[in-house]
C-alpha cells in the first residue's frame, strides 16, 4: 500500500502558559484522531465509489459493511473481513465448481422454467474490479484534504486552549 507523507506546520507560542507534557498529549491525541478521520473518509469514499461507478452489484451489503477501521498506537488499519472482497479486488482465474454434498449442482434454468443439473461447471473467472485499492490515488486527495482540515482545526483549538 502506498505511503503518504503529509507535511504540516505547527507553531507554538511560548509566551503563554506552556506545559510541554500537556501539549504533547494533546498533539498525539489529535494526530491519532486525524488518522481515524482519514480512515473513515477513505471507507466512505470507497462505499460511494462502488455505488456511483457500479464497480460491482452489492447483493446483501455485507461486503461494504464488513470494512473495519482498527486504530493502533500510531497507525490505523483498514481491513475487509470477507474473503470474496479479495476476489473482487484482484479477480480470479477460471475454475471448476463441483457440488460439496450432493451428486450434482442444481442451477436455475435461464428461461425461468425449472433447473439444470450438472456434475461440474467451469466458471470463466472474475475480472478484477479494483473496488478497494484500485482508485486509491483518486480517493487519497479527498481523504488527505479532510484530514488536513480536521488537524488544522484541532491545532487552532489547542492554540486557543479550547482542547
Amino acid at each position: 500500500m502506498p505511503f503518504f507523507l503529509i507535511v504540516m506546520e505547527i507553531k507554538i507560542d511560548f509566551s503563554k502558559n506552556f506545559n510541554l507534557e500537556i501539549i504533547h498529549k494533546k498533539l498525539l491525541n489529535l494526530a491519532q484522531t486525524s488518522l481515524t478521520i482519514w480512515a473513515k473518509t477513505y471507507v466512505n469514499q470507497t462505499r460511494q465509489d462502488v455505488v456511483r461507478n457500479n464497480l460491482f452489484t452489492p447483493r446483501t451489503g455485507n461486503l461494504l459493511q464488513s470494512i473495519q477501521i482498527l486504530p493502533a498506537d500510531n497507525s490505523v488499519e483498514i481491513s475487509v473481513n470477507l474473503n470474496y472482497g479479495y476476489y473482487l479486488e484482484f479477480g480470479t482465474r477460471t475454475y471448476i465448481i463441483k457440488p460439496k454434498d450432493r451428486k450434482a449442482l442444481k442451477i436455475p434454468n435461464p428461461s425461468g422454467t425449472g433447473y439444470i443439473f450438472r456434475k461440474k461447471v467451469k466458471h470463466p473467472g472474475i475480472e478484477p474490479r479494483g473496488w478497494f485499492l484500485g482508485r486509491f490515488n483518486e480517493r487519497a486527495e479527498i481523504v488527505n484534504n479532510a484530514m488536513r482540515a480536521y488537524f488544522a482545526r484541532g491545532l487552532k483549538m489547542i492554540e486557543k486552549g479550547e482542547i
